[in-house]
């Protein structure tokens, strides 16, 4: 039996490569719609509610660093976000997030590493995010990720 993740409190999700703004236009406030958690039963992924967060990134050179806070009601840890630039194409990690996988065994939380992967078009991100654990032996696929500069 494949296990059920519930609580998976940073999702963001695709990947979509194309022109890409200077690398200082991804310096800024960026605002994305997360899931709140994500339940996969037999291989069938369901949401369990979107958020939405706000990403703030800051550039220097080919380092990318930032933070990640959920709006709204409800929990708001800010995570931090670090990575690179390169041609265009950014690579983020954010801190953990803790997962309860429940199968057959029972019950465990595991620490879940966010992997952000997206290009700049303009006032949007676009890519995708994968969560997996620090061991690789659990995660999801890539899902999309889209986040829109916050006038």
């Amino acid at each position: 039996m494949r296990p059920t993740v519930f609580a998976i409190l940073a999702g963001f999700a695709a990947s979509v490569p194309g022109p890409v703004a200077a690398q200082s236009g991804l310096a800024g406030r960026w605002v994305t719609e997360f899931d709140v958690g994500i339940r996969n039963v037999n291989g069938v992924e369901t949401s369990e509610g979107k958020r939405q967060a706000r990403i703030t990134l800051e550039v220097s050179g080919d380092a990318i660093t930032g933070s990640w806070q959920a709006l709204g009601a409800g929990p708001t840890a800010t995570r931090h976000l670090s990575g690179t630039s390169v041609h265009g194409e950014v690579t983020l990690l954010a801190d953990s997030v803790e997962a309860v996988l429940r199968d057959g065994d029972g019950e465990r939380h595991v620490s879940m590493i966010p992997k952000y992967l997206f290009t700049q078009h303009g006032d949007s991100l676009i890519g995708t995010l994968q969560t997996a654990s620090r061991d690789g032996l659990f995660g999801g696929p890539p899902r999309r990720f889209v986040a829109t500069r916050e006038k």
